[in-house]
């Protein structure tokens, strides 16, 4: 997702007439689009092992509306 299109989804999600939770990754942006509305951050290990070409850290955030 680009710069653009994970601002709007920020945006209808802050503007949902009802309650919702979202798991996103945690980047730079996402931080500052989501801030108050992170309730939780875990990581996680991604390994997928395809000639071990890929293992990955990564962090995510819980963010709720209510």
């Amino acid at each position: 997702m680009g710069k653009r299109s994970t601002g709007g989804l920020a945006n209808d999600f802050k503007n949902l007439p009802c309650k919702a939770l979202l798991v996103i990754g945690k980047t730079k942006l996402t931080e500052e689009l989501y801030g108050k509305f992170v309730v939780k951050e875990y990581g996680i290990s991604y390994v997928v092992n395809i000639r071990n070409r890929f293992k990955a850290d990564a962090k995510h955030m819980i963010i709720t509306n209510y």
